[in-house]
């Protein structure tokens, strides 16, 4: 190999790493990698800030009162003092998710133990990508879970028990505090005729359920819903494909409401609750869910998934199931349905194209209409897709590889500036 070939791969080689040090965001296999040293400390929140306990972390805690391990891997709020061997030593932490998020695209988001956000692009992946830039609200926050408005903003309950939105549907956008939103734990979006009339579905931190207009969120407080929320508080709670309401409850265990009318209904402790212990979960396109399953042996959650299509059936290790001769019998449409509430066959996401509702649809109205424009261009150009928001991310893709470019070029100009031969190699390569 001639001399200036050995050169193109160095300075390919250089390159190549001061473009991945440049970039925060790696690559995790859930519960067995563990994030780089340039990442937030484990233990950096739990440190700084004080965070009172809640249904959650009350649960957790009697759940695994023999098993530090796992409470300490479980929750970011822990001081690292009480998460140390006999010796005072304190490991690093695995880094798994706490819960799952199914976006439109097909898509899943998630937030890990470190509270951030992380993503990959299906359920059945093994590696996320992460953590996501402006993961935590305020710098500092971490996150509890994640769900999504009409809009298709994120929302984000913080370990201060406060509600955040994305400031726009940038998945990575900052986040903005919904004032009076505190003493929550958890939030489901429900979809009404209008935007005016759309609702929260809320989990206080005494594990009740509350509601409330999703339009009059800081203005006016949640209503409490009544029905079995005193004699059985739940950690989260979602919808079966079937409409009935699921929730955790505090044993960690998932049950089901008796009746679809969940407001007047309460949960079937008679039938008995799925004999697996999950954090959360969420739909696969074959009827089973996937859980986040907690393994206290380990220390660590993992990613299972349903042998039957039951609410009641155990969830096994992926490297068990054999989906080949699975069919799709719901959509990815119910998939985000089902978690968030969150209803894209509805007409109201039709009526967009063609009318304005009101203020809030019309602003939607014009995003789309920017959205036809780009799609219009990329698809002249050999790019095409059929999902609008993709056309955003497309962009941003194109923004970041003509900045990795521009670095590229100027480390070689660098480089072979100091070279006798740097034209020939300029013409080869730049």
């Amino acid at each position: 190999m001639d001399r200036e070939k050995q050169l193109i791969i160095l300075l390919i080689v250089i390159a190549l790493l001061y473009i991945f040090y440049q970039n925060r965001n790696i690559n995790i296999k859930e519960g067995f990698l563990e994030i780089d040293e340039n990442a937030r400390t484990d233990y950096e929140s739990a440190n700084k800030l004080q965070y009172k306990d809640t249904i959650y972390e009350k649960s957790a805690k009697i759940a695994f009162e023999n098993n530090p391990k796992m409470l300490c891997n479980l929750l970011p709020i822990i001081p690292a003092e009480y998460c140390g061997d006999e010796d005072g030593n304190v490991s690093k932490k695995p880094k798994f998710p706490v819960h799952m998020l199914p976006m439109k695209d097909t898509t899943v988001m998630a937030v890990f133990n470190d509270g951030q956000l992380y993503k990959k692009d299906k359920v059945e992946y093994p590696f996320w990508t992460g953590p996501l830039e402006n993961s935590l609200p305020n710098g500092s926050i971490p996150l509890r879970m994640i769900s999504i408005d009409s809009e298709e903003r994120l929302l984000g309950v913080g370990f201060d028990n406060n509600l955040y939105r994305k400031v726009s549907n940038d998945i990575e956008s900052t986040w903005e505090l919904i004032p009076n939103t505190d003493n929550i734990i958890y939030v489901i979006y429900q979809l009404e005729n209008t935007f005016e009339n759309d609702k929260i579905i809320a989990v206080d931190s005494q594990g009740r359920l509350n509601e409330n207009i999703y339009n009059q969120l800081g203005s006016e407080p949640f209503k409490l819903v009544a029905n079995d929320n005193e004699t059985f508080p739940v950690l989260k709670v979602w919808f079966d494909k079937n409409g009935f309401m699921l929730g955790i409850g505090t044993n960690f265990k998932m049950y089901r409401k008796a009746t679809t009318d969940w407001r007047n209904s309460e949960f079937d402790t008679v039938t008995g609750s799925n004999p697996s212990l999950i954090n959360d979960a969420i739909y696969g396109k074959d009827g089973k869910m996937y859980g986040l399953v907690l393994i206290p042996k380990l220390g660590k959650i993992a990613v299972m998934k349903q042998k039957m299509v039951y609410y009641l059936s155990q969830f096994i290790p992926l490297e068990f199931i054999s989906d080949k001769n699975n069919k799709e019998i719901i959509s990815n449409s119910e998939v985000v349905k089902f978690k968030t509430g969150i209803d894209y066959t509805n007409d109201r996401y039709n009526d967009l194209q063609y009318g304005d509702i009101n203020i809030s649809e019309a602003k939607n109205k014009l995003k789309i209409e920017e959205l036809r424009k780009i799609r219009s261009h990329c698809a002249s150009r050999g790019s095409k897709t059929n999902v609008e928001h993709e056309n955003y991310e497309f962009l941003n893709r194109l923004t970041k590889q003509q900045k990795h470019i521009d670095e590229l070029n100027g480390v070689l100009s660098k480089m072979v500036s100091q070279d006798p031969s740097r034209s020939k190699i300029q013409e080869d390569i730049i």
